[in-house]
Order: structure tokens, then sequence, then C-alpha cells
């Protein structure tokens, strides 16, 4: 038995201070409370455990008096009451892992894992598909959950929809057919009480287990017909030596191995093996933070003795995981700077002035900001690389274009890459149009461009005659190349791979990289992914905005929104309508955009001018729906979220958005923004067709702020890194222990830490080996580093 009795102690009577807390301190039963609590759990770890049961006595009677004590001196008993159980838990709980094979060994653990007991040939290739397959591998496989068996009971003791274990023999066991299933069920017994046990489709159970075999059951019983019943519960043989109440590990399997001999491989190879990994983290570090060793980190992530020790080994790794990967990106910024060094462009600035004041606008106060930080960045002799964020329609396209003017001025060419044609068309419009007055000549280089035309384009950067090429994925083409290129623009980044991001920066020479976003982005997000850039955030909106009202309208008073746009189009305005798919499908059940665009078209609004957009139409369809558009010749663009980036229609007042729960909620806010930006009131209806409770809180939540930041932390706390970040940002969800989400202080611990480590070594000389250990994150970090 692990360390029971003090973990429920300590869990409960911690719980029962919050509470006082939160309810200020009115609890005159308190001591009652606790002295029930420590009379009722099993007292037999104090023969384990010298001097316990006189702490926890001393402890509980520190309560005694509690009920006459005035409220400030309540406060403060339950103040010391949070120190002492975290003293307890410090000296009982949390015990060293003493290795028993510390040795030089560090070579076995790249040892193939069928050198582990009880793995061998065949199970080897099984675990090889869970890229198990080292040793090393083997021991940093994590349990995705565990299972606290430590709650043993006799039947009568049995409590309803709680796990619990309990030892039985079975006295009757049957098998019969119900509905062309097996159905298993076995009755047993403690000596005092009956229960039964019921399995679907397990016959082996039935095989394996016979009537008088003395069983451990461990699931969660239900009273049927005044009988305690266990459905599907785990079942093994009571063996004598075996540890019963223990906090078991559950791990992601692969069919063909099995939780039991997956948990017995594991034992044997931190057995034979966990004195093998080496203690890298510096005794400074571990004290500052008040972590455990590696050994008992390890030990305890797989084999916890109490779930106290496991958070700290959970702690402890989640540290470690993060520290390094900021060490790794910090240093690996640090040399970056040290061993390239950017080009200083020189430039007066008169032309960006110029420009500045041709506008019809004055730049707000975030625009000015981070235009003087680009500008700074790009006269220093290091290279810039610097993420501008900016709320939907806040003006991030004018600070790029201010930087592009500067780096012309400087002699250099600038490439912006967007994610679509649409979006590059439309920057291609804008700055060709507004960079004339500065004599740079703009281009449009795209997949669908024609093949003289991309002829002329590309010998016009090789030459130097075209100054700024704007484009898609076509710009990574090898045969792409520049004359002088200084200045990359990648336009909402979160849609390209970060290798497609080397490529275009590769075709210069100390390139200058700005990275836009309208996708605003978590401060734990920033600070991991982009550790190693600047950033520049633009939540100022323009002078004259009205903020988008949003409303969430069930699907059966649709026509009273189609009314509410008709009004819209009266006016003279414009809006879209989304639909989540292009064409029905059988699979999905949703409303489809070119199905829905005929009956809206023919039947709905039959007297408006109504076209239709989406991805899978060609480059020459897509620019002449868009020009239509753009031109006020089209009341309203029935499309999919192919217009979601970067589309400025200031005539858009409204978005109508089918089937909203399909939706992420940056890609709602993405959508919205293409409406309101202009001086008119402005409209965005949201119709879900599932109204689950997790649905209508999401919806309502993006309903009730505009604010793209507050909706990001919202999403990323609901969706996790992985998933609001997408697959090809892979970096950042490698972690096996850590949760940017979850674990947000322990992140800022280790940036501050790996800085602090930089400062005093930054070639890490005093701390080998720490800098060997940070060569596993190295492809990460270089992907990171674009």
């Amino acid at each position: 038995m692990k360390d029971v009795f003090l973990d429920l102690f300590s869990s409960e009577a911690e719980r029962y201070f919050r509470e006082e807390v939160e309810n200020g301190y009115q609890d005159n039963n308190l001591y009652k409370r606790l002295f029930h609590l420590a009379s009722s759990l099993d007292h037999s770890e104090y023969e384990t455990n010298e001097g316990l049961e006189k702490k926890i006595r001393l402890f509980v009677e520190h309560y005694s008096i509690y009920s006459s004590l005035p409220i400030e001196r309540r406060a403060k008993r339950i103040e010391n009451g949070f120190i002492m159980l975290e003293k307890l838990r410090d000296e009982f709980l949390i015990k060293p892992f003493v290795v028993t094979k510390p040795r030089e060994c560090k070579k076995e653990l790249m040892s193939p894992v069928r050198y582990v007991k009880g793995v061998g040939p065949k199970r080897e290739v099984i675990l090889n598909k869970i890229d198990v397959k080292t040793v090393d591998d083997l021991i940093h496989y994590f349990p995705r959950a565990y299972e606290d068996r430590r709650d043993l009971r006799m039947i009568n003791s049995l409590a309803e929809n709680l796990p619990q274990t309990t030892i039985l023999t079975i006295k009757r066991k049957e098998k019969k057919r119900v509905n062309g299933m097996d159905l298993i069920k076995f009755t047993l017994t403690d000596g005092f009480a009956y229960a039964f046990c019921t399995w679907f489709n397990q016959t082996y159970i039935y095989d394996n287990f016979n009537e008088g075999d003395k069983v451990v059951i461990y699931g969660v019983p239900k009273r049927r017909f005044n009988k305690w019943e266990f459905t599907s519960p785990d079942i093994e043989m009571f063996e004598p030596t075996s540890e019963i109440r223990c906090i078991l590990p559950i791990y992601p399997l692969t069919s063909g191995i099995s939780q039991k001999v997956l948990r017995n491989a594991m034992k044997n190879a931190l057995e034979d093996y966990l004195g093998c990994i080496e203690e890298h983290m510096p005794p400074s570090l571990k004290e500052k933070r008040k972590l455990i060793d590696i050994h008992t980190s390890l030990r305890n992530i797989h084999f916890p003795a109490n779930n106290i020790i496991l958070d700290a080994a959970k702690r402890r790794l989640a540290y470690e995981e993060l520290f390094l990967f900021e060490l790794a990106l910090n240093y690996a910024r640090r040399y970056f700077a040290s061993q390239f060094k950017g080009i200083a462009k020189r430039f007066t600035g008169d032309l960006s002035k110029s420009f500045m004041n041709s506008l019809p606008f004055e730049l707000t106060s975030d625009q000015r900001r981070s235009y003087e930080e680009i500008k700074k960045d790009m006269r220093s002799s290091k290279c810039m690389k610097r993420l501008l964020q900016g709320e939907v329609g806040s003006g991030k396209t004018v600070v790029a274009e201010l930087a592009i003017i500067d780096n012309f001025e400087a002699g250099f060419q600038s490439a912006v890459m967007s994610p679509t044609s649409v979006l590059a068309t439309q920057h291609f419009e804008r700055l060709k149009n507004e960079l004339k007055m500065c004599d740079i000549r703009v281009e449009l280089l795209l997949g669908s461009t024609s093949k003289n035309e991309k002829k002329r384009i590309k010998d016009g950067l090789m030459n130097g005659e075209v100054d700024v090429v704007i484009g898609t994925h076509a710009l990574l083409q090898e045969d792409v190349s520049f004359a002088r290129l200084g200045l990359v623009v990648i336009d909402e980044q979160h849609r390209f791979g970060v290798r497609q991001r080397a490529e275009l920066i590769s075709k210069g020479r100390a390139v200058d990289t700005l990275v836009m976003t309208a996708t605003p982005i978590p401060r734990t997000l920033a600070l991991t992914f982009y550790g190693d850039f600047d950033i520049s955030i633009i939540r100022e909106m323009p002078k004259g905005r009205l903020k988008v009202s949003t409303y969430i309208v069930s699907e059966s008073r649709i026509y009273e929104v189609y009314e509410l746009l008709k009004e819209e189009v009266e006016k003279g305005n414009q809006g879209f309508i989304i639909y989540p798919i292009i064409e029905e499908s059988d699979v999905l059940q949703l409303k489809a955009a070119t199905t829905m665009y005929e009956k809206l078209k023919t039947e709905i609004f039959s007297d408006l001018r109504v076209a239709l957009l989406h991805g899978k139409m060609s480059y020459e369809e897509k620019e002449n729906v868009m020009d239509g558009f753009r031109g006020g010749e089209i009341d309203i663009l029935v499309s999919t979220t192919v217009i979601e980036v970067g589309i400025d229609v200031p005539n858009a007042t409204f978005i109508l958005i089918e089937h909203a729960e399909r939706f992420g909620l940056s890609q709602l806010h993405q959508l919205r923004g293409r409406v309101g930006r202009g001086n008119k009131k402005s409209y965005c209806f949201l119709i879900p067709h599932v109204y689950t409770d997790e649905v209508m809180a999401r919806l309502e939540k993006f309903a009730s702020t505009t604010d793209g930041f507050e909706l990001s932390e919202y999403d990323l706390a609901i969706r996790g890194a992985g998933e609001f970040l997408g697959t090809r940002q892979h970096g950042l969800t490698d972690f096996k222990v850590a949760d940017i989400v979850n674990d947000k202080e322990t992140l800022l611990e280790a940036v501050e830490d790996s800085q602090e480590i930089l400062d005093s070594d930054p070639l890490l000389e005093k701390h080998p080996l720490l800098k060997a250990v940070i060569e596993k994150y190295k492809e990460r970090i270089e992907l990171i580093n674009v």
C-alpha cells in the first residue's frame, strides 16, 4: 500500500480549507470535520512513517479552538494550515527514489528495446510502431492516465459511481448468448456478501478463470435490485506477493500489446536502466524551482507512490521540457545573431514620409510604434525577425508598405507571400497603385500566371528591374531568383509551413523577415513558438470604425435574417453568406455553397445580384467574381472560407455564417473581419445547426467580444496548442508532459531561467551536459528559427 492515508487526508483537509476561504471562515465545525477525517482513514501508514501520527494529531488539535476565534485569526489559521499540509507532504510523500544501479551506461540507453526483459524481438516490432525503438524511448514513453486502485473495500462498504478495488472469490461462472453476443457473468463473494461481474464478448475471461479462484476486481460498481454489480471491470488473479493497493499507469497502446505486458516491461526497464540516465539540470535551478531529481521523477511518472509525488514528477518533467526547449531556442538565436550578421540598411526615410503624407487617413499610434520598431530593426546590423500581430482590419498592410518603401530606398528588393491567389491579387492591386508614387515596380507571380509572363517577371527579379514581387507558393520555385532580396513579408503566416518560409528567405543573403498575422497569438504561444521573434502588436482600430454586432440566430428564424440582408442591400450595402463546404455530401449532412447559391439566387434573393465564390474555381473565375464584388456589381457573395483572409471591401456590412458550430473561434473572427472595414454599422449572423452546451458556450463567447486576443486565449484553452496551431507548426506540440495551456507559469519560469543561464554562460561552457542535451531539439529549433 502506498501513502493512501496522508494523500487522502491532505487532499480532503485542503478542500476543507479552500471552502473556508470561499465562505468567509464561517465553519464552526471545522475541528470536528478534521478530527473525523483523521479518525476514519486507514492508519496502517503510521507504522512505516515514524512521527506521522504525532504530527497529524498536532495538526488537527491546532483547530480545536477554531470556533471561538475571531475571523482574522481564523483566516491566519487557515493560511498556516496550507503551509503545514505542504510541509507534511514534503516530509512524508515526496521521497527521493534511490537508484539501485547508478553506473556509467549511457550508451546502453540507446540499445534496441528488445533487450529489455519482457520485450524480445516479437514485441519490439509492435513497440516500434508507436515509435519506441530504444531503451530510452521506452523509459520516456509516459502514461496517458492512471488508475488509483488504493481504495480497497469489502462488498458491504462499496459506494456507487466511484472506481474501487475489492478482493473476491469466484463462486459461480456462466456464459450464454444474448442478442448475438456472449454474456459472461461471475458470482463472487468476500465471505460476508455477494457481488456480480458481467462482460460482453470477452470469452477469454471465462476461459482463464475458474470457480474457487481468488481474484482482484477493479471497476465502478452499481447497486441493482439490492445487489452490487460491476460491468466490464478489470480482473486479475490474486497473488499474495503482488501490490494491490497502488496507482497503475495507463499507457497509449497499439494492437498486439496489453497494459500488463507494457507495465512489466517498464518496471524491468526502470530497474535495469534508470541508473544510466544522467541528471543534467543544474542544482541551482532544482533548488530555485523546488524540483525533484530526474530518477525520482521518472520512477514516479510511471509508478507513482502517491498523487502528490506524481504531481511533483509531472512538474519536474514539464519544466525540463520547456526549459530545454527555451534554452535551445535562445541559444540558437544568439548563435545565429553572432554568426550571421544582417545588413544595416541605409535610408533617409524621406520616401516613406512622403507616402504617409499622401494617405487619406492618419496612422494610429500602434501603427506608428510598430513601424518605428521595424525601421529600427532594418537599420541595425542584425537580421530582422519580427512578428506583426494585428486585429482584423487594424491596418497591418500599410505598415508593411512602409517597410517595403524603406527597403527599396536602401537598394533592395521585397517579396510578399500570401496564402491564396485572391489575397495575393488584392495585395498586388493595392501596392501597385499606392507604391507608384515612389517609382516602385510591383509584379504578381502566381501558379496560374502564363508561361511568358512568368519568364518576364523572373528575369526582372534576377536583373533587378522588379522591385517588389507578390505571390503565393509560386515564389518558392527553384528558378525564382533575386538580384538583391532584402525583405520578405509573409502574410497570414499560419497558412504556411515553416519549411516554406525557410525556402523563400534562403533566396537572399541576410534577409529581413516580417511575419504578419491577423490571428492573434496568445502570449504563451508567442513566447514559445515565436520565442526568437520580436513582436509588434496593433490593437488600436482606425478612427471611425464601428464594432460589428454579432447575433446567434436559430435556423428556424433564418428568413427573418434574409429580410434584414435585403434591407442592407436596399441601403446600398453588400455582404457575404458563408457555407462550410462547396458541394453536398452524403457523409456530411451540411448545407453546401453551390446548392444554396442556386436556391438563394432563384428563390430568396431573385431580385438581387448574387454570385458564388469557392476554392475549386479557376483563378480567372475567382478574380472576375471579386472584381465584380469590389466594384459594387454584386450585392451578396455566397462563399466558403476562401474569403476568410484579407478580403477588404469597405462597403460590405453583413455576413451570415451557416453551420457556425463547424468553425473555430479564430476562423469565425477572420470571417467576421470581412465586414465593418468602412465607417458603416455592420452585422454578423451566426446560424448554428447543433445546440450542445459546448457549442453554445463557444458561440456566445464569440458574440460577446470583438477582441481577437481575448478570443484566442479562450480558443487555446478549449482546443489546446496542437489543434490551435495546426499540424504544420509541429515543433511546439511534441512535448510529452508539458502543456503550454495548463503549464503557463512553468513556461514563464523556463523562459526566465534559460535567459539567465545564457546571460552568464553564452556558450554553455560551464554547462556541458545542458549543451549536449539541447542537441535533441536541433531540428525543431532549425525550423522555428525561420
